[in-house]
């Protein structure tokens, strides 16, 4: 008897949190903060590891959509940072090279790196008045390199 109130209680809590984790993962995540519930289950590891650079306002916002058929996964970090577009710069690449990423490409509002065979990394830089709004979209599938 005890065994089967046991069994019951787990199958309800299952059946309960079921639908939230389900949610979670297929759903397209959109601008969720660090430390939210979608945070946590929707956005894979190498979205997270994705450097943040003094913070400057609101928390960075992640953003996900996995593989669907033929369409490769998306996956975007977008925040404001208090260092200007050339500092940036040179921090950005230097967190993502032992990351195992390339610098592929800079230009004057960002740069473009290579992750391994299936990740490229683009990195957009707008100067503002006192901060700098800075997106970060990975297309295509992770780990990074130095994840593996």
């Amino acid at each position: 008897m005890k065994g089967w109130l046991i069994g019951g209680a787990v199958s309800v809590l299952m059946l309960i949190v079921a639908p939230f984790v389900l949610l979670a993962v297929y759903l397209k995540v959109e601008d969720a903060p660090r430390g939210s519930f979608l945070y946590h289950t929707g956005i894979p590891g190498y979205v997270k590891a994705m450097p943040v650079l003094e913070v400057c306002g609101d928390d960075p916002l992640y953003s996900y959509e996995g593989r669907d058929g033929e369409r490769t996964a998306f996956g975007d970090v977008t925040y404001r940072s208090a260092l200007a577009v050339s500092d940036a710069k040179d921090v950005m690449t230097k967190a993502l090279v032992p990351l195992g990423c390339d610098l592929r490409d800079s230009y004057a509002s960002g740069q473009s790196f290579t992750c391994g065979l299936y990740l490229s990394v683009n990195v957009t830089m707008i100067a503002g008045d006192e901060c700098t709004d800075l997106r970060i979209s990975l297309v295509g599938d992770g780990p990074l390199p130095a994840m593996q």
